[in-house]
């Protein structure tokens, strides 16, 4: 629709993989107020690329292994809080995604990469 911008859910900013929603729509929102003026010549704001990737493989992960996701979300949870978090909101460096990523049972996710 003319002169309308998604948000939320509807504007692609839950991680499909956990839900993770609010923070998402707080940077949305802020990238919006600041772009607002030339919005229409802006990039739409987006989730990274990498964290795309991460959720389709953790998706194809959870379809194929639902018997093992408590497991996984507990690995992610047994890094510090502040890694935890910073990999769900979006905001982990390459060091915080290594940190999780190691902690995961990885025959399982290399088997949905390859």
């Amino acid at each position: 629709k003319l002169n309308q911008i998604e948000i939320g859910t509807a504007g692609g900013m839950t991680r499909l993989s956990t839900g993770y929603t609010f923070l998402n729509i707080q940077e949305q929102s802020r990238y919006i107020r600041k772009n607002i003026e030339n919005i229409k010549d802006t990039k739409v704001f987006s989730i990274k690329k990498k964290y795309q990737f991460y959720d389709s493989i953790f998706l194809k992960v959870l379809k194929n292994n639902p018997e093992k996701m408590a497991q996984v979300f507990y690995k992610i949870f047994n890094c510090s809080p502040n890694t935890a978090i910073n990999f769900l909101s979006n905001k982990s460096n390459m060091y915080e995604d290594v940190s999780i990523i190691s902690k995961m049972p990885k025959w399982i996710f290399l088997k949905q990469i390859l």
